[in-house]
């Protein structure tokens, strides 16, 4: 006789059931294991029921797939839905404390978690973008109380996230299914984004980076009035996630940015100049000029434009040279290595990396004032 099984797999083992057979179970650390057991489980519960005069059950049961499309929302890529395509797919927030995650109200339903429940509902259903966020720090600290210690910390939860994410990308390559790449934004206060995201970024060169990760502040609290809190997390939420059908020109590199307002900036060539927005609205800088522009064109409607020649450079480093050259370069020269095109690498026969500047970098030119430049220097 053969008896249709079912076989589940757990998170370290393997489970069966017989439909024809209630009670007769088995679970085995491997599929085989698990299988030659379920067999012998039914085997000695035929035998038992004879012993006791009792029927044997006639199988009748069956086992069969069915093929299922288009059980995703519209504009959403693929059939088929796993725990590890949602992880893939989902942007992870860290919470680290500062501005952006304070409220001027001193109310807990005023804190950033509030307005995120809004955002969520939102960009899941407009821009097919999943999120999930969490703190860091069981108590979010000002930015200015950072130092080395939650540096440590932060660059370990970004590992953890990038370590899943592999795994579930390994996964979904198995099973040749598809998914879109979700990165990891980062909510920080502005006081030591400049060094914080700069030591993130040094930490990240010497690790595979296959999706960007951003940090975002906030110049006020999300619940004070002409804050750019709200705006900031929309916006990089939007850079964080792949596009479905997008351009080169139209997806963010792996790398570690800062987003502010309108201006996406390299982690390692940021300069907070102002506690408060300028007549320009800005009060972060970069030099010599930021790599690309995020504006708005709705609510929840965005476009992102390159600088041309900062893609054309980002594309054209391939990462194994950029391991090798983080590994051949002393510390002190350490701002400009996770850059992947502002500098000019060249590889000598004696495999000693000599630095030029990037020409066509170094001619743009910014908007800054005197004024601005000076504090910059």
């Amino acid at each position: 006789m053969r008896y249709a099984i079912i076989i589940e797999k757990a998170e370290s083992n393997f489970a069966a059931h017989v439909p024809d057979l209630p009670g007769c179970v088995a679970i085995g650390k491997t599929l085989e294991e698990t299988q030659q057991r379920v067999r012998e489980v039914i085997e000695s519960h035929i035998r038992g029921l004879r012993q006791d005069g009792m029927p044997i059950p006639i199988p009748s049961g069956q086992v069969d797939y069915v093929e299922v499309h288009d059980i995703r929302p519209p504009g959403e890529m693929h059939v088929l839905w796993t725990k590890e395509q949602e992880y893939y797919e989902t942007v992870q927030i860290l919470e680290c404390g500062g501005t952006i995650n304070m409220s001027a109200q001193r109310k807990p339903s005023s804190r950033l978690d509030n307005f995120l429940d809004e955002i969520r509902k939102k960009m899941k259903k407009r821009l097919q973008i999943r999120f999930a966020a969490r703190r860091v720090f069981d108590r979010p600290p000002d930015s200015s109380n950072i130092g080395e210690k939650e540096w440590d910390l932060i660059f370990e939860e970004i590992k953890n996230v990038l370590d899943k994410k592999k795994n579930a990308r390994k996964f979904i390559w198995q099973k040749s299914l598809q998914a879109r790449k979700g990165g990891i934004v980062i909510t920080h206060g502005t006081d030591t984004l400049q060094i914080c995201s700069f030591v993130i970024g040094l930490k990240l060169s010497l690790h595979e980076l296959t999706l960007p990760v951003i940090f975002t502040a906030s110049h006020s609290p999300p619940d004070q009035d002409g804050s750019d809190a709200v705006e900031n997390i929309k916006k990089s939420l939007f850079l964080a996630m792949e596009k479905a059908k997008a351009t080169e020109e139209e997806t963010l590199p792996p790398g570690v940015y800062v987003l502010i307002g309108e201006e996406l900036h390299l982690a390692s060539r940021i300069s907070k100049l102002y506690t408060k927005p300028n007549s320009e609205g800005k009060y972060f800088f970069s030099f010599p000029a930021p790599v690309a522009f995020v504006s708005s064109e709705g609510e929840y409607s965005f476009h992102l434009q390159f600088d041309r020649d900062y893609l054309r450079r980002v594309q054209g480093v391939a990462p194994e040279e950029l391991r090798n050259f983080v590994a051949a370069v002393p510390l002190s020269t350490a701002p400009p290595i996770f850059e992947n095109g502002n500098l000019l690498m060249v590889l000598g026969a004696d495999s000693e990396v000599q630095v030029g500047w990037d020409t066509a970098y170094m001619k743009r030119r910014t908007k800054m004032s005197k004024q601005d430049c000076r504090k910059l220097a």
